[in-house]
């Protein structure tokens, strides 16, 4: 099957070559006998970009996606020369977008439920030299996974008229899926040089999102997970196919979780509502993969990304109502859990084949992280208030805190977990509920 769509005519090395490409590209396939972007051209993508040479195919300026649309389609990037180089100068860049964002949801209703949208993956870059070699002095990246939807859900009771009491006023918001970092696949017939940077993709980032109950009501709400990062491979089109890397070949962290917070709802006519909040998990990172080829040593350094972090969580349990007589109703429960780190990847540290046998790359736990896992998400949580009590009755207890921050994603340690019961309220004939303790931990690093 061709490298390029199908029903498009492959130029011949004898055809005269076309112009430069400029900055009126916007996507679309282009073929000529050689192709050329300039330097000081920077071309921003809306749609995919297909780019056929027969001979060379030169980039000296700045290939990169655009300002892509809430819930758009990815843009891959598809550079091939059919029968000589393709070769990204000193200032060509090619890459370093991101996938679109998810669609944000904002919800107030009686009980409001709100979901982000998920975001799209990072387009793919490619480059493939069918006879030749690539050569890399300047950077091609990953483009990274959009970011999950934003979830906002803001509970609203309808008003209540005695002796019927004020209904609905729960809320629960999800945060959308972040999109998943791109490949970055480099396929070459004789050899590929990399003096540049080769760079992969971060996985997107989930969603926050954020539950306000009212009416004394629950309020529900869960970060989005992350995505997974995007991976390099180097493919060689021919058994002997050669890599020199004088440059730097590094993949990315996975994406973070989203950030949770959920506010139970309060005072209203009776105990406050309860907040759950649990934090979104991080995701595994990239690495690194070489098929059909093998590296000359001596060569510069081939990393590994290590796990993204989970999202932290925020947990408030509501007011209690307070009373004319009797005693003030409990504050509602405060419940956070943050989300478990990512992994590292399973090819951790890279196999790197060398023609005396297999070398091992760069770690991830060399990257900065103990294990090499994304950290657990903090989790925040505060028991409500309770309710003011009447002339004849003491304050309302005030709601537990219970908080439990994320697992680290490799070693699944858990952070410390707390269960604290609120204050009681003070005596007749005013007595306030205490403020349930509010309790932080952290997940191992």
């Amino acid at each position: 099957m061709p490298p390029y769509p199908p029903g498009v005519t492959p130029p011949k090395i004898t055809d005269p070559p076309p112009p430069p490409l400029g900055n009126f590209v916007t996507g679309g396939t282009f073929t000529g006998s050689t192709l050329t972007v300039p330097a000081g051209t920077t071309i921003n993508l809306t749609s995919t970009l297909v780019l056929v040479a027969a001979g060379d195919l030169k980039v000296n300026g700045i290939i990169q996606p655009g300002q892509l649309p809430a819930g758009g389609s990815p843009v891959d990037i598809i550079l091939v020369s059919l029968e000589k180089d393709v070769i990204i100068g000193p200032q060509g860049m090619v890459g370093m977008g991101g996938g679109s964002v998810g669609k944000a949801s904002t919800v107030t209703g009686g009980n409001a439920r709100a979901s982000g949208g998920g975001a799209s993956y990072g387009g793919i870059v490619k480059l493939i030299s069918l006879k030749g070699s690539i050569r890399i002095d300047g950077i091609v990246a990953g483009q990274l996974g959009g970011t999950g939807g934003s979830a906002t859900a803001t509970g609203k009771p309808s008003p209540g008229i005695w002796p019927i009491p004020a209904l609905g006023g729960t809320a629960s918001a999800i945060g959308g899926e972040g999109g998943e970092g791109g490949d970055v696949r480099l396929c070459a017939f004789e050899s590929i040089g990399i003096n540049g940077m080769v760079m992969g993709s971060e996985g997107g980032q989930g969603g926050y999102a954020v539950a306000n109950g009212a009416n004394s009501r629950d309020a529900y709400g869960q970060g989005g997970p992350a995505g997974k990062a995007g991976n390099i491979y180097f493919e060689g089109l021919a058994h002997n196919c050669q890599i020199f890397i004088i440059g730097v070949v590094e993949a990315f962290p996975g994406g973070r979780g989203g950030k949770a917070v959920a506010n139970g709802g309060g005072p209203g006519s009776s105990a406050g509502g309860d907040g759950e909040a649990l934090g979104g998990d991080g995701n595994e990172g990239g690495t690194v993969f070489f098929n059909t080829c093998f590296v000359i040593p001596p060569f510069g350094p081939i990393k590994v990304g290590i796990g993204g972090d989970g999202g932290d969580a925020e947990g408030n349990g509501g007011t209690g109502a307070n009373a004319m007589f009797l005693g003030g109703w409990s504050g509602g429960e405060g419940i956070a859990k943050g989300g478990d780190g990512g992994t590292p990847p399973a090819n951790n540290p890279p196999k790197v084949p060398t023609p005396t046998g297999i070398v091992l790359g760069v770690p991830a736990s060399q990257r900065g992280s103990a294990w090499s896992s994304g950290k657990g998400g903090d989790a925040d949580a505060t028991g409500g208030n309770g309710g003011v009590g009447g002339s004849i009755g003491a304050g309302g207890t005030s709601g537990g805190a219970t908080a439990q921050g994320g697992a680290s994603g490799n070693t699944k340690v858990s952070g410390t977990k707390s269960s604290v019961p609120g204050a009681k309220g003070g005596p007749a004939p005013a007595g306030t509920g205490g403020i349930g303790p509010s309790t932080t931990s952290t997940g191992a690093p």
